[in-house]
């Protein structure tokens, strides 16, 4: 959803109720098993154009998508409230000059042409930095709350087995000079 800060000239806000079309993108990078119902994003934004350097975001964004369990790939349901607050620069010509940056240098924290932005952009970078990079619900008795496996058993992977090609094992069959 592009947003036009050119014609602003106080604080608009903005409802995300889950059923916009231009959320499609975020809602693709999480899949909703068969028995599920999808959850909707939702979010709460404000967008304060008053002063004339500057843009400011403001918002929380709420979502709980299906992500797949680091220990054994089923699907966990995954809370994410998340706050939001982003400053856009309307004009780098000034800032350029000091930091010899040009305009894609900087994209994220720019406006584009000096008046708009994606807000599908800022909630999606929200969403996904909001995610930890191990993905388990562990229980009070160190077990996967999904699977019930514990987490101190080790995690069985095919790479692991004796059978599986090591490709470091064939430079024990190279011949070196000494």
């Amino acid at each position: 959803m592009i947003i036009d800060v050119s014609k602003m000239k106080s604080i608009e806000t903005f409802k995300i109720e889950g059923t916009e079309d231009w959320l499609s993108k975020i809602y693709a990078e999480f899949k909703t098993p068969k028995d599920a119902q999808k959850p909707l994003l939702q979010a709460l934004v404000s967008v304060d154009a008053r002063d004339p350097a500057c843009v400011t975001v403001r918002g929380t964004v709420d979502y709980t998508p299906f992500v797949d369990c680091s220990r054994c790939g089923l699907a966990i349901s995954w809370a994410i409230s998340e706050s939001i607050e982003t400053r856009f620069l309307r004009d780098i010509s000034e800032l350029s000059d000091e930091l010899e940056l040009d305009e894609t240098s900087i994209e994220d924290f720019t406006l584009t042409n000096g008046k708009t932005f994606d807000l599908e952009e800022l909630i999606n970078d929200a969403v996904q930095l909001a995610l930890p990079t191990r993905l388990i619900r562990v229980g009070a008795n160190d077990e996967c709350l999904v699977c019930d496996e514990k987490l101190s058993d080790p995690i069985q992977n095919s790479a692991d087995s004796e059978n599986a090609l090591n490709p470091f094992k064939a430079l024990k069959n190279l011949k070196l000079d000494s």
